[in-house]
């Protein structure tokens, strides 16, 4: 049960406002969406691999470190697909 408390005088879309945005922070639509419907664990594996993928790529480019070495590979197996990100290993010339 959310509980907001109202200051004397103020309007209720404010109330109603700070009401939608509490309910959202719970995650409680969030839930009932995902429940709806089953997703398989390796679906569910595969997101998450890909969510950790972008994000590291996001942070990399935000503290301006190259990720130019990373390759994501999509490899079929059976009727699905594996998702996976290496570092390839780069020789230079020293001079």
């Amino acid at each position: 049960m959310l509980i907001i408390p109202v200051k004397e005088g103020e309007s209720i879309e404010k109330a109603l406002k700070k009401y939608k945005k509490k309910f959202e922070r719970t995650g409680t639509m969030k839930q009932l969406r995902a429940r709806q419907k089953f997703t398989k664990p390796s679906v569910k594996n595969r997101e998450q691999r890909l969510k950790r993928f972008t994000r590291t790529r996001c942070t990399a480019r935000k503290n301006n470190q190259s990720l130019n070495n990373v390759v994501l590979k999509i490899r079929p197996l059976g009727g699905f697909f594996i998702l996976e990100y290496s570092k390839i290993k780069v020789n230079r010339a020293q001079g």
